[in-house]
């Protein structure tokens, strides 16, 4: 009901700013993304003034710095922008992309093979009768290696031979190998007979069910996991040991763009 009056003496557009400083009683007309200009400390939204002429008249109260936003008030020089290790989420793309970081070093996602064993077994599209099973669990476990950061290679299906499994295993050039099928203890069980005659064998048997068969091993300093070839315990084992290791496996360092970038910075 007392709109206080203050002179208009220009406009400031997103990006530019204003060379004559402010007096008492002076207002300028300021876009969003515009530099405030000295002698004022607070905007007005447009909403809560009327123009009048070269006057502009304010029905809004103001505290001071209401409505504008502060040289390092998210961010200040010397502090941690984002912790080693962390895998990126898409504002924190932003906030590399605000600080005019583009290029940083990253870890590169470990590439995991998928080798699946067994007879018995076949694509699903090549299911013919009901003595076949369908190998379901290499669609699941490319789904959770991508989902733990890994990007997925599926080999094939392997035959219970251990010539077959052997040259499958020693062609391998992934970060991670996957076996699944074949790691128990029966007479068909090849996976790792062949992992202690290429690698090493570490753990074969764990205190655990489903997926007590679950084994690791290693092959030219790679790790090879064997799951169980039924898909719920493979399931439980990969949550259990694969997982983790896509999650913390450092592979080697690469610069990337930022969009797939994970860092620890710190503002200069």
């Amino acid at each position: 009901y007392n709109p206080v009056q203050l002179k208009l003496i220009g406009e400031i557009l997103a990006g530019e700013e204003l060379d004559h400083e402010l007096k008492e009683g002076e207002a300028v007309r300021i876009m969003t993304g515009g530099r405030m200009p000295k002698g004022a400390d607070a905007v007005v939204m447009a909403e809560y003034a009327e123009e009048k002429g070269d006057q502009v008249w304010i029905y809004k109260s103001l505290q001071p710095k209401k409505n504008l936003m502060l040289k390092g008030e998210d961010i200040k020089k010397g502090d941690i922008v984002l912790k080693k290790g962390r895998r990126l989420k898409p504002q924190d793309i932003g906030v590399l992309a605000s600080i005019g970081k583009i290029r940083v070093k990253v870890y590169k996602k470990p590439n995991v093979a998928i080798i699946v064993t067994g007879n018995e077994l076949v694509h699903p599209e090549d299911l013919k009768n009901s003595e076949q099973l369908v190998d379901s669990t290499s669609y699941m476990l490319e789904g959770l290696i991508k989902l733990y950061g890994g990007i997925p290679k599926h080999l094939g299906i392997i035959k219970d031979k251990e010539d077959d499994i052997f040259n499958a295993l020693k062609g391998c050039k992934e970060d991670i190998i996957v076996v699944t099928g074949g790691t128990g203890i029966g007479k068909m069980d090849y996976a790792p007979i062949v992992v202690s005659r290429i690698g090493e064998l570490l753990v074969h048997g764990v205190a655990m069910r489903p997926a007590s068969p679950t084994g690791l091993g290693f092959i030219d300093n790679r790790p090879v996991f064997l799951l169980s070839g039924n898909p719920v315990a493979a399931m439980v084992g990969f949550e259990a040991f694969v997982a983790p290791a896509i999650s913390i496996m450092p592979v080697s360092y690469t610069h990337l763009r930022a969009h797939e970038t994970s860092l620890h910075l710190v503002c200069r």
